[in-house]
């Protein structure tokens, strides 16, 4: 199982952080959440944690998650 990171953004940081870099926000999206680690990516995550951004760890899908069994 992996782990997997994710900057969580105060309301309407993703928007300028895309303006600020001439980005759009599926580029500024995918920085976030790591799915990218080029020099642009580094640089909107930095930017990021500078506007109050979170990082946080992700579990996998089923983590944390109660299993509920249903009888008819």
């Amino acid at each position: 199982m992996t782990n997997r990171k994710k900057i969580l953004l105060p309301y309407g940081a993703g928007n300028r952080i895309a303006e600020e870099f001439g980005a759009n926000r599926a580029t500024v999206s995918a920085a976030l959440n790591f799915v990218t680690n080029s020099y642009l990516a580094r640089a909107i995550r930095s930017r990021a944690m500078e506007l109050g951004g979170k990082e946080v760890e992700l579990g996998s899908a089923a983590e944390g998650q109660a299993c509920e069994s249903r009888e008819g």
